[in-house]
């Protein structure tokens, strides 16, 4: 849902990114820093912190996985 709000966000913008989580991963950054976009200084702030909320999900679920896979192993 997150990455999708990211997109539909961008898209108002006239800024299309393709589905997908890699792509995001791709192309976010390069938005955040391509000044000649034409985005918003408002939206371009939203979407870094959309992204930034992303990172920190897409961790905290490998940091779980992790702790699950070390359970699994010692049962």
């Amino acid at each position: 849902a997150l990455i999708n709000r990211i997109r539909a966000l961008l898209a108002e913008f006239g800024i299309i990114i393709p589905t997908g989580r890699a792509a995001i991963h791709r192309e976010v950054p390069l938005i955040l820093e391509a000044v000649e976009n034409g985005l918003p200084d408002i939206a371009r702030a939203v979407v870094a912190d959309c992204f930034d909320h992303l990172q920190t999900l897409n961790q905290r679920i490998a940091d779980t996985e992790q702790c699950f896979d070390m359970v699994t192993k010692a049962s």
